[in-house]
């Protein structure tokens, strides 16, 4: 009664995870997507898309199959509860526990599973696939077409925009090209992270005069979208160039892109200067959108900034695919690699607290099938679901209420309280064990 639903919640929640998935390294474009546009690309190996599509399933799977699990046992045992069957074990004498035994037996082997493969298993298989993606990536950016305008390449990196004339037919170079890069992506780390509180703090502002009823939603909406834009598009950075050509780069995994011949057309930051009265703007006080972040911009400051433009030979620029990836996928780390930067006294505080969180995640959620299966079967039995979608209701908010207190413990444990963090982690196991034991005790007495 349990498996046959199991089977097919698992089968369909499959499907929709991995419909919804995006690749690294892409954009962050779906999965499907992604393999149906290099489908029909003649240099791509379709062996490679193959092998990409199969390393998502066991990730998929193991964050699945508790869900499926669940579900299957309230629909399954919930249809044997309404069918009088689990009366008539009672009547003839014979003891749920040992009835049901199977189904907890069941949840125990998948727990077991899931504690192995995401110790060293998981991890390795989502870094085979991060890498095949990184692969194609390479791949595909090395056979671009000619006469396209590629927008928002490489976007983990805020984006490139390219374009060039024609492909060169003995080197395969890219002849008569235009790059337009987002300067933030020369950014430090520490420029990066003062821009963000910057931007946190305009928004911040805007969000109060919004509570004051100062402006309007609507207003407030438009005015953060604007300051994005306003951010990112302050001193854009041109690079023409005769010719240029991507390397692909396998260990590790990266791609640089050679210039020849070229120049770099880009503005100075803007600095003040002293504007006569009689030049400057006369602003009015009828028109709200002059508040506006952009309407502000376009208004003449007292600002003037240089136009400067740098020839050049050769220029390269290098991106750091995968690199990158793995090290803010934390799916793709084993766990003796995360007890490594537990334990390395020269690792930072907030890294270390990261992978013992981390860790104590995957212990966490390796007991999940387990305690779903302990609470089901008698939640489906007291609680009798009509029909298949209060079934999934009710499995569904176990599973959101389960992994909410996991990542809160999550949460606390990356912040550095390691003893509550723990506590908090492991709270939903317990939590969920103890009201199964109650509604264990009341299904066996009744």
């Amino acid at each position: 009664e349990a498996a046959v639903p199991s089977l097919v919640a698992l089968f369909g929640l499959t499907f929709i995870l991995l419909t919804a998935a995006k690749v690294s390294g892409f954009g962050h474009e779906r999965l499907p997507l992604t393999l149906i546009r290099l489908f029909f690309r003649e240099e791509i190996d379709k062996g490679d898309l193959f092998a990409i599509l199969m390393f998502a399933f066991p990730v998929t799977l193991l964050f699945i199959m508790p869900v499926a699990l669940l579900l299957g046992i309230i629909i399954g045992i919930g249809r044997m509860t309404l069918d009088l069957e689990v009366r008539a074990v009672q009547t003839g004498g014979m003891h749920l526990f040992s009835v049901f035994l199977p189904v907890l037996a069941l949840g125990a082997l998948l727990s077991g599973v899931a504690g192995f493969c995401s110790y060293s298993a998981v991890p390795r298989i989502a870094r085979r696939s991060i890498e095949r993606a990184g692969n194609l990536l390479l791949t595909e950016l090395t056979t671009l077409e000619a006469g396209r305008f590629y927008d928002e390449l490489f976007e983990d990196e805020l984006g490139m925009h390219l374009y060039f004339d024609e492909r060169g037919e003995e080197r395969g170079t890219m002849e008569g090209m235009v790059v337009m890069l987002d300067p933030q992506t020369l950014d430090s780390a520490e420029e990066a992270q003062a821009r963000e509180r910057r931007l946190d703090e305009k928004k911040e502002k805007l969000r109060l005069r919004a509570e004051r009823g100062e402006i309007s939603p609507e207003q407030l909406a438009r005015w953060e979208y604007e300051l994005e834009i306003d951010e990112t598009t302050d001193r854009p950075i041109m690079i023409f160039a005769g010719e240029g050509k991507f390397i692909a780069r396998t260990d590790p995994p990266a791609v640089r892109l050679d210039f020849d011949d070229g120049e770099v057309h880009l503005l100075e930051a803007p600095r003040e200067v002293k504007v006569p009265p009689s030049a400057r703007p006369i602003r009015t006080s009828a028109l709200p959108e002059e508040e506006s972040p952009l309407a502000a911009a376009a208004v003449p400051k007292e600002v003037e900034r240089d136009y400067l433009i740098l020839k050049f030979g050769k220029l390269s620029k290098t991106w750091e695919l995968n690199e990158i990836d793995l090290r803010k996928d934390l799916r793709a780390w084993t766990v003796p690699e995360l007890r490594r930067v537990v334990n390395d006294p020269e690792a930072r505080d907030k890294k270390r607290n990261e992978a013992q969180a981390v860790i104590l995640q995957r212990y966490s959620i390796s007991l999940q099938s387990l305690v779903m299966a302990f609470i089901g079967i008698p939640l489906a039995i007291r609680v009798r679901p009509t029909g298949k979608s209060v079934g999934a209701l009710l499995a569904f908010g176990l599973i959101l209420v389960y992994h909410w207190l996991m990542r809160t413990g999550f949460s606390v444990v990356d912040s550095g309280h390691l003893a509550l963090g723990t506590l908090v982690t492991f709270s939903p196991n317990f939590l969920y064990a103890a009201v199964g034991a109650v509604l264990w005790w009341r299904v066996i007495n009744r």
